[in-house]
C-alpha cells in the first residue's frame, strides 16, 4: 500500500474549514460570508448561515458542503475567503463506493483544527498565521498612533446577537458624542 496523505506537486487537493482550537464550531474562521460559495466555479460549495433561538445571525456556518466530486481543487474558494478560513487539505484519497453521500463533504468533516494545518504545510501556515498578527498588531498600531496625536477613537463591538434597537442605541451615543464630530 502506498501512502494516501504524501502530497506531491501533482496531487489533488480539497479544501478544509479551520478552527483555531478546541471546540471547532466556537472558534471555527468561517464567517459563513458565502463568498466562496459565490466565486466557486463549479458551484460544489453550499453554505447556509446559522442563527440563535431568536433568528438572529450568528456568525458560522450552519451548513457547509462540498462535494468534491466536482471541485476541481482551483482554489478560488482559498484565495477569495478574507477571513483565512478555508485552505487545501493533503488529504487527497477520498475513494468510496457511494459517488453521492461518499464525495460530498459535510461541514463537521471540512473542520480542521489550525494544528492540523501546520502539521500538513507548516510553512503556509506560519505565514498565514504571522500575516493575521500582522493585521492585528497593525491595526492596534494605527489606534495607538491615532492617539498619539490627539485624533480621539472608539471601538465599539456588539455581539453577534445585537438587535437592531442596541446597534442604533449604539449610533446615537456615537453621534451625542462631541469628541467624535
Amino acid at each position: 500500500l502506498s501512502d494516501t496523505t504524501t502530497v506531491t506537486n501533482y496531487s489533488r487537493n480539497f479544501p478544509m474549514l479551520l478552527h483555531d482550537g478546541g471546540e471547532p464550531m466556537d472558534t471555527v474562521r468561517c464567517v459563513a460570508c458565502q463568498i466562496c460559495e459565490r466565486e466557486c466555479p463549479p458551484q460544489c460549495i453550499y453554505i447556509e448561515k446559522d442563527y440563535d433561538e431568536n433568528g438572529k445571525y450568528i456568525k458560522r456556518p450552519a451548513v457547509f458542503d462540498i462535494d468534491v466530486s466536482v471541485c476541481m481543487s482551483c482554489q478560488i474558494c482559498v484565495e477569495v475567503c478574507p477571513f483565512d478560513a478555508i485552505v487545501m487539505n493533503s488529504q487527497f484519497e477520498l475513494s468510496t463506493p457511494n459517488r453521492f453521500g461518499g464525495l460530498l463533504l459535510r461541514r463537521d468533516d471540512l473542520l480542521k483544527s489550525n494544528d492540523y494545518y501546520h502539521q500538513i504545510h507548516p510553512e503556509e501556515a506560519a505565514a498565514r498565521d504571522q500575516k493575521m498578527a500582522d493585521e492585528k498588531a497593525a491595526k492596534e498600531a494605527k489606534k495607538k498612533a491615532a492617539a498619539e496625536i490627539g485624533f480621539h477613537s472608539v471601538d465599539v463591538t456588539l455581539p453577534d446577537t445585537a438587535t437592531t434597537e442596541e446597534l442604533l442605541a449604539a449610533v446615537r451615543e456615537l453621534n451625542a458624542d462631541p469628541k467624535i464630530h
